[in-house]
């Protein structure tokens, strides 16, 4: 069967290393070549996916595709709909009863990066035509209009990948403020600081893991500041930090000598928010 794995940082295709990109390999662990060399353009050349994890997604969504191709003994460069649909019916519907179905949006994620691996095979001439078409669908009346909504010519149709299934975008329900702060006041300085940065500025989780004390600015004097983690994507905006200095200290945000308050916040904030780096 084939597997997944990630280059090391001595890969170096362009005399540069290059840390953690996909490649499969086939059981005899030789490179699967179309796979690889996609995976390669998504990493080394196209310009819209410069951050490792949209690599790592599309690498497992290869991954599993091309494994579910081997166990059906399919050609990767014959398969019609038919095999996509079933591939899809199967994440849907797992034969097995203990194991439980793929979220949709899951699915047509998956479905969404095989389409993009066949479209770039076909475009470099490594097959004639691809697997998947497109149609066009109504869009929901109840789904909120876009901002040029006032001059779309679409008439309310979208043109969309068939083998795709239908999702409802559900919006999370948030916390109410009050029950927010009831949580926020029994947590330690370190959690406090990781729930008031997540909630006032949309930074992910990983995003606050990442963060470095050599990314601040050792002087700002705004109440915000723009902060780029080590974990953020490349394609978001950096984010604004909300009361840097009350909660780190000015000892180590300007670099000054004070040994008391520093201890207080090695001990608050801990490795898992902060973290010393040269």
């Amino acid at each position: 069967m084939a597997e997944l794995l990630f280059s090391a940082e001595t890969f170096r295709p362009d005399g540069s290393s290059v840390l953690g990109v996909p490649m499969l390999l086939d059981a005899k662990m030789r490179l699967i070549e179309p796979a690889c060399a996609w995976l390669m353009h998504v990493a080394l050349v196209r310009g819209r996916t410069r951050s490792p994890e949209t690599w790592r997604t599309y690498g497992e969504a290869l991954y599993d595709w091309w494994q579910t191709i081997e166990a059906n003994d399919w050609r990767w460069d014959s398969v019609g709909s038919g095999e996509i649909a079933a591939y899809r019916d199967n994440m849907l519907h797992p034969p097995d009863d203990d194991e439980k179905p793929l979220a949709r949006s899951t699915i047509n994620g998956r479905l969404r990066t095989i389409a993009r691996f066949y479209h770039w095979c076909a475009g470099t001439g490594l097959i004639d035509r691809t697997p998947f078409t497109a149609s066009d669908v109504a869009l929901s009346r109840s789904r909120p209009p876009g901002f040029f909504a006032h001059i779309d010519a679409s008439g309310g149709r979208e043109r969309v990948n068939e083998l795709t299934v239908r999702h409802v975008t559900m919006l999370p329900r948030p916390l109410a403020p009050s029950a927010i702060r009831r949580i926020i006041a029994e947590m330690p300085v370190r959690d406090r600081l990781v729930v008031e940065w997540a909630v006032t500025t949309g930074i992910r989780r990983m995003e606050i893991a990442g963060l470095k004390l050599r990314l601040l600015p050792k002087a700002c004097a705004e109440p915000m500041m723009p902060v780029r983690s080590t974990q953020q994507r490349a394609e978001k905006p950096a984010s604004s930090i909300r009361r840097p200095r009350f909660w780190i200290g000015r000892g180590l945000m300007c670099g000054r000598s004070a040994p008391s308050r520093l201890e207080k916040c090695k001990l608050a904030l801990g490795p898992l928010t902060l973290t010393r780096c040269s």
